[in-house]
């Protein structure tokens, strides 16, 4: 191809890229602005439809159009309203107004109260010299409408207060409809006030708004695509050009087999900050990589990839090759000062000597050949824990192997020392979580008939509330020392988790956890409760095959099914406690998709007087019907709830839901009639409950006598915080009950 035609084709290339670009960047601010005006001029015409429904509503009157409607007879307001809608429809400027009654039926009903004429029927009447009224009182319209059609009329009429807003299909044509229910002075709704626009008037005027801004910003796209191609031509065209004569001369050369070590590609007119100066480095680097010899080449790419996992913080690392075993290791402070050959082998038994008497065994066989790759095969990498003595010193370290990044034929391994292994605790005096997988897999190793133990006291945080974060801290550091006796006495170590948990690998022996639970519940009594921070203890034997953190979270489990029994607070690890688990999950999971997909749903059980049967009251009960039918137990769901402490959302939800029943059961025109509902020790731990009562009241407009509270009768017992709440309750006129009085006897 000849030069000219190149540089041609190029400067078409571009400019052609750029006026696309320009194209679509246009076509993405014409849709926004048509997004933008079109929400615009929708709040316009519903301003006006809302302006329109309100006046009318001020200038009617609801009880007088009450009595009219169930006389069928016009009344001299009703005359004097169907000429002001007229009047209003001219004034507004907008197609029609009506008052209008809906009706539920299979074929959809619409009767016509009062109504304007039409806007085109109002001007030709002017235009004859005539006077125009709307339809007749209760003028059946339903033969102009459908089921679907009446539905969105049903909606506005619970909407009270309201003005909805929708688009109406007729056989008039497509309206764009506001909506406000009328209510008389007693609060009964009659009717609706309805108020159309013509939807070719709201979208014609949406298109005229989006002509004229749409103009506006093709001229902005059309100066900012010159200025755009008198850029690219100048910054863009030109040094691609240079480059193209500057790579041409380069592949050249090279053909020619000539000497490029000082060959250097130019950027022609490209200024110093170009873009494309990278592109021309690039370029010059590509010039000097072709004199390198390929075992150059290799040498740099390993010492780049060494550098990196030395940035890791390794103290060595060993260059691997996984066939031979031939090695090269390097140290933090300089690289590839030693090498060696079978690093599976001699090499590896040449260490193991620096390696403690009682981790070396274990250590030698971790880093068997075959181990490694069998291990790396399934995990991806491994991670060789043991201790090594430096002098008097024991040392915590570790060994991370992994592939070669891009290389299959050669392993990293990576050694540094584990700085957290002998961590203590400030608080408890005792070692931290990093421990566990070091020193507790090492114990469990050579001591397969030891167990794990988890510790997790309850309502840990709410005993720092009731009694202070240093009373809180206090009992850590008493059961962290009670602890390290337990660690001294059995040889086994003793680690503080975090918040409420501890964790113990230990040999088991029952009476000696029945002496530790003790002393941990004696050391809460102190503080004057014996219930609701309660230790509870799980246990997992070790199996020879389970990892420490497996054993751990079994531990953790079983302490959990501990939590349920407060006569059996020490229980051991069991298959089936998952299967428990998983169910107890699933309902849990089940149940926030119920709340949220309306499943959940209250029933009244009447109280009634014993001698004439008369109903006093009622009492709420919570039920639960999934979507496809299936009626889900009390029994099933409560228990779960209660046991992972999510019971308030459902107590919340029951009280809201009395709350809305009792609100519509008043407004009916019914005597309140007093509601029980249930409240869990959990709900008086979890939130204030006389202060969220209280807004609920206010929130539905509700005297308090319209909701009697049930606490059951265990959560009396020797609890302050229940008999405060109690208190407050009453103080604030709540009737407080007990419920299921004499079953704790």
């Amino acid at each position: 191809m000849p030069e000219n035609e190149k540089r041609s084709t190029i400067s078409r290339s571009i400019l052609i890229g750029c006026a696309s670009l320009i194209a679509a960047l246009g076509l993405l601010l014409a849709l926004q602005l048509n997004h933008v005006i079109s929400n615009t001029v929708y709040e316009q015409y519903r301003t006006k439809l809302r302006d329109v429904v309100t006046v009318v509503e001020g200038s009617t009157d609801a009880d007088d159009l009450r009595a009219c409607i169930r006389t069928a007879t016009p009344s001299p307001k009703y005359d004097a309203l169907q000429k002001l809608l007229n009047r209003y429809v001219g004034e507004f400027g907008i197609d029609y107004i009506y008052i209008v009654i809906p009706g539920d039926t299979p074929d959809g009903t619409m009767i016509s109260v009062v109504s304007s004429a039409s806007r085109a029927e109002i001007e030709a009447a002017r235009a004859a010299g005539r006077s125009e009224d709307g339809l007749p009182i209760l003028y059946d319209e339903s033969g102009n409408y459908t089921r679907g059609q009446v539905q969105p009329y049903l909606d506005a009429w619970n909407a009270v207060g309201q003005v909805s807003f929708f688009e109406d299909a007729r056989q008039g044509g497509v309206c764009y409809t506001g909506c406000k229910p009328l209510v008389t002075s007693d609060g009964e709704t009659i009717a609706l006030i309805g108020a159309d626009c013509g939807i070719d008037e709201v979208r014609g005027t949406i298109i005229s708004y989006v002509a004229r801004n749409v103009a506006l910003a093709v001229a902005v796209c059309a100066l900012f695509g010159l200025l755009l191609t008198l850029w690219m031509r100048r910054n863009v065209i030109k040094p691609i050009q240079a480059l193209e004569q500057s790579t041409l001369r380069f592949v050249k050369l090279c053909r020619e087999g000539a000497d490029i070590s000082d060959l250097k590609l130019e950027a022609g007119d490209a200024g110093a900050s170009s873009e494309f100066r990278l592109l021309f480095d690039a370029m010059n680097e590509l010039t000097r990589a072709k004199q390198e010899t390929a075992e150059a080449k290799a040498a740099r790419d390993l010492y780049s990839n060494i550098a990196q996992a030395l940035s890791a913080n390794y103290m060595a690392l060993y260059y691997v090759e996984t066939e031979t075993g031939n090695y090269v290791s390097y140290q933090q402070n300089r690289l590839g000062d030693q090498s060696g050959t079978d690093f599976f082998g001699s090499s590896k038994l040449n260490f193991a000597p620096s390696v403690v008497e009682e981790d070396r065994e274990a250590f030698i066989r971790e880093l068997e050949k075959d181990n490694v790759l069998r291990t790396l095969e399934e995990h991806g990498e491994m991670e060789v824990s043991y201790r090594i003595k430096s002098g008097d010193a024991i040392i915590h370290c570790k060994t991370h192997i992994a592939p070669m990044p891009g290389d299959a034929g050669h392993l990293l391994v990576g050694m540094d020392a584990d700085r957290n292994i002998d961590k203590l605790n400030e608080v408890t005096g005792l070692r931290t979580g990093a421990a566990l997988s070091v020193i507790g897999r090492r114990l469990l190793h050579a001591n397969p008939d030891w167990c794990v133990l988890a510790l997790d006291l309850e309502h840990f945080k709410l005993f720092n509330e009731w009694y202070g974060r240093e009373m809180g801290d206090q009992l850590l550091a008493q059961i962290g020392e009670l602890l390290k006796q337990v660690e001294k006495t059995t040889g086994g170590l003793a680690c503080y988790l975090g918040q409420d948990d501890f964790a113990l690998v230990m040999p088991y022996d029952a009476e000696q956890v029945k002496q530790l639970f003790g002393d941990i519940h004696g050391f809460i009594i102190k503080h004057g409760t014996s219930v609701g921070f309660m230790p509870a203890v799980g246990i997992c034997f070790a199996d020879g095959r389970s990892s420490v953190q497996e054993l751990l979270d079994r531990a953790f489990r079983a302490a959990q099914y501990a939590k349920e029994d407060y006569h059996n607070r020490i229980r051991v690890f069991e298959e089936a406690m998952y299967q428990k688990t998983e169910r107890d999950y699933q309902i849990l999971s089940d149940f926030q998709q119920a709340l949220r997909g309306q499943e959940m749903f209250i029933q009244l059980q009447p109280q009634c007087r014993i001698d004439d049967g008369r109903i006093m009251g009622a009492e709420s009960l919570a039920r639960w019907r999934k979507a496809d039918g299936t009626i889900v137990s009390p029994g099933v769901f409560v228990p779960v709830l209660e046991q992972y402490g999510f019971v308030t959302d459902l107590d919340q939800f029951v009280w809201k839901q009395v709350c809305a029943w009792q609100r519509t059961w008043i407004d009916g025109g019914h005597t309140p009639l007093p509601v029980s509902v249930n409240v869990s020790q959990i709900d008086i731990f979890t939130i204030d409950v006389p202060a969220y009562f209280e807004q609920l009241l206010r929130e539905y407009r509700l005297p308090v006598d319209a909701i009697k509270i049930e606490i059951t009768e265990s959560a009396y017992v020797g609890d302050d915080k229940v008999a405060d709440t109690v208190r407050r309750l009453r103080e604030k006129g709540f009737i407080v009950l007990m419920d299921d009085f004499g079953s704790g006897y």
